[in-house]
């Protein structure tokens, strides 16, 4: 006759990345920001790998690296095809009217009273003006008659 005893789960199985939403059985491991965890008992969902009654570190994040060299610039891929063009787009409503400016300063210099208004002067007689303009030295002349 033979007995079979169950031992349930003899091995530990990487599950990936945590997840929240994820059930997780004893022995599982999962890896988080540069950690690992292997679970301690069964993790019903939503426990987060830094609650200690349900997990174990086995492995922190290391110090952050030096930067490495700049790599050489890859070469340039092909051009790609010409899109469609858009459609116009709608006129957008007209803006409110700005505010009134402020008043400008007054110019330099001081004004002076207004005087007061003259006589009547005697009226002239007709002045006849006649222009010439010599097409030689392009003076313009005036004659008063």
């Amino acid at each position: 006759m033979t007995n079979v005893i169950d031992v349930g789960k003899v091995g530990i199985v990487p599950r990936g990345q945590w997840n929240a939403s994820e059930i997780y059985e004893q022995n599982d491991i999962v890896t988080y920001e540069g950690m690992a965890f292997i679970s301690l008992k069964d993790v019903p969902s939503g426990i987060n790998v830094s609650n200690t009654a349900y997990w174990l570190k086995l492995v922190d994040r290391g110090p952050q690296g030096e930067r490495g060299d700049q790599g050489i610039q890859g070469i340039q891929g092909p051009q790609g095809e010409r899109g469609e063009r858009g459609y116009q787009g709608i006129q957008g409503i007209q803006g409110n009217k700005g505010d009134k400016g402020d008043k400008g300063d007054t110019g330099v210099g001081v004004k002076g009273d207004k005087g007061d208004k003259g006589d009547k002067g005697d009226k002239g007689d007709p002045t006849i003006v006649t222009f010439s303009l010599d097409p030689d030295t392009g003076i313009l002349t005036a004659t008063y008659e």
